[in-house]
């Protein structure tokens, strides 16, 4: 049992190390890194609006976390809680469009037939707790659902696209759903031009706080979709349906029935959130001007800055749930138009579709670089290129300014003159000047590329000195040692475990009516992969040690080095490379532990 559980635990931590190190988790982390970025750019934006209003950005941001978390006068941080579960689903009901490959803009015109339909209810119906809140999501995820059905129903039969068909109906709907309200005299309150108040029993407070209900809702909702697209048929169906729709005709998945499965599941989470909405926060329409609410669309936005992933979607809703309930209260404050927010908010979109170059982004590794090119030997190389540059747009402009003027003084002759056999000349000369001046242009143009590939083969040898010599590069060589070693032995023990269960059943095939044999063979095939496993383990063990051991003698070996170098040229720069006899040194020392290995 316990060199069973030693080597489970053996196997998941060198797969553990290995998931660390690989390029998914990069990738998914770079996702992160440019969701950051593009929500610290669109926040630089804002500072830069305050700042041309001649207020402080400080306290204009210490005033929206103020009342976005604080119960002054009232519970604001419970309606900030709320805003975020909102958010939530909405972003969660775009995600599932944009997988399939849809693009559900009608999110605002499912959210209001739900919200009229729960509005409608409440009205004319004084339900009990909890039957009326749970008729009201009931009828909102029908509603949605059904406005939903419509859309992807014209994109599945007849090919039309939803963004077109989404806009019109959210009009059709807004309008549809004012003619009835308005016409019907128990939904329609005269004095306000709202719809009448629903009744006391329709209400999400669970001992006097809003967002409890919601909260959860939300977050089994997170949760449920996360299963859907990581565990489940549907979703990697739903998601090759999307990515590729030819793949998926190819390997026999219907494009038509899973569009249409994952838009209908789209609008039921509008529904949901429409619900939340209307109920949770604002339990009435408002039909004294035609507005359509902004909530379906700032779902796009929180889906498109969580990177279309429902845990990414929780971060980005929080910050619009911060922003939309803090916001306006705090632009009061200070005098500052309450759009503010909604400025930030396009900002942020616009950095979110951008996201992908501000993932590449590496302000660590080009300050390092930076650094290592000016403390050196080589910094006149590099400021040489620079300059080579500079000089190279210049010739450039110079070129297009000197044949510019010869151009407008032809074209200027050619105007005033009346002979056609010097107008002639005169026009086979302006033509001669257009080619050479497109010519020039063009050569320089090439100078300055080919000075640009020159300075970045120059930071890539720049940056590639700091992996390959002094302390980073020596700890860097043995982290890639180690992840060799580990990917080798991690092959070897899943080589030796298919062997030996290969062996188990060809055993218990051979010899099922003789237990006794059986049991005599499964112990020596045990034993043998036990062997086997301790084996690999004491191997690994003195390779670790060997790389770890080569580590600290070339650290060791460079510390000397550089430290006598100093005392000999106490005036040297920073940053220059190992010496040649270390390097060989080293080179020595390695060539000498892969033979004992």
């Amino acid at each position: 049992m316990k060199e069973k559980f030693q080597q489970k635990t053996w196997f998941w931590k060198r797969r553990t190390r290995l998931y660390l190190e690989s390029e998914d988790l990069k990738g998914g982390l770079n996702k992160i890194k440019g969701s950051v970025f593009a929500v610290i750019l669109g926040l630089l934006i804002g500072v830069i609006v305050i700042l041309a209003t001649g207020n402080n950005p400080i306290t204009y941001f210490h005033y929206l976390l103020f009342f976005a978390f604080s119960s002054y006068g009232y519970n604001n941080w419970d309606t900030t809680l709320v805003w975020w579960t909102i958010f939530i689903v909405a972003g969660l009901a775009l995600l599932v469009s944009f997988k399939s490959g849809m693009f559900n803009i009608g999110v605002t015109g499912q959210m209001l037939a739900a919200g009229a339909v729960v509005i409608a209810i409440g009205v004319r119906y004084d339900l009990k707790q909890p039957l009326a809140i749970f008729v009201a999501f009931i009828a909102g995820i029908l509603a949605a659902m059904l406005v939903a059905i419509v859309t992807i129903a014209l994109k599945v039969l007849f090919n039309i696209h939803e963004v077109v068909t989404s806009i019109l109906l959210n009009w059709t709907i807004w309008y549809l759903i004012k003619w009835i309200f308005t016409t019907s005299g128990d939904l329609y309150n005269d004095g306000s031009g709202t719809s009448a108040p629903i009744h006391e029993s329709m209400n999400l407070a669970i001992g006097g706080y809003k967002f409890i209900l919601p909260l959860i809702i939300a977050l089994l909702l997170v949760i449920f979709v996360w299963f859907i697209f990581k565990k489940t048929t549907l979703g990697y169906k739903v998601k090759t349906v999307g990515l590729n729709p030819f793949a998926a005709d190819y390997a026999g998945i219907s494009r038509k029935k899973y569009a249409f499965t994952a838009f209908v599941i789209s609008g039921a989470l509008a529904g949901v959130m429409a619900v939340i909405y209307y109920v949770g926060m604002n339990p009435s329409l408002n039909f004294a001007s035609d507005d359509l609410p902004t909530i379906g669309f700032d779902g796009i936005s929180v889906a498109l800055v969580g990177q279309i992933n429902a845990f990414g979607i929780v971060g980005a809703a929080l910050l619009w749930g911060v922003i939309k309930s803090g916001g306006p209260i705090g632009s009061v404050g200070l005098n500052i138009p309450a759009s503010l927010s909604d400025v930030i908010f396009g900002v942020i979109i616009y950095s979110a579709a951008c996201a992908v170059l501000l993932a590449k982004f590496e302000p660590f590794k080009a300050s390092i670089r930076f650094l290592n090119v000016n403390f050196t030997k080589a910094r006149t190389q590099y400021y040489q290129h620079l300059s080579n540059i500079f000089k190279g747009w210049r010739n450039i402009f110079q070129v297009r300014r000197k044949n510019n003027k010869a151009i407008r003084d032809l074209k200027k002759i050619i105007r005033n003159t009346t002979d056609k056999q010097t107008k002639a000349i005169k026009k086979q000369e302006l033509y001669d000047l257009l080619i050479t001046k497109k010519e020039n242009v063009q050569v320089a143009k090439v100078q300055v590329q080919q000075e640009r590939k020159a300075l970045k083969n120059f930071y890539r040898q720049e940056y590639q000195k700091i992996w390959t010599t002094g302390t980073i590069g020596i700890n860097h060589q043995a982290i890639n040692a180690k992840k060799i070693l580990y990917g080798q032995s991690l092959d070897n023990y899943i080589t030796a475990k298919m062997i030996y269960e290969e062996n188990i059943h060809k055993i218990k095939a051979s010899y099922r009516s003789n237990w006794i044999e059986l049991k005599q063979h499964r112990e020596t095939e045990t034993n043998i992969f036990n062997q086997q496993f301790l084996a690999l383990i004491n191997n690994e063990n003195q390779q670790l040690a060997t790389i770890e051991k080569t580590r600290k003698e070339q650290l060791l070996n460079y510390k000397q080095t550089k430290k006598a170098k100093n005392s000999n040229d106490p005036n040297g720069f920073i940053g220059t490379n190992i010496n040649e006899n270390q390097t060989s040194q080293v080179t020595k020392a390695n060539k000498k532990d892969e033979e004992n290995n």
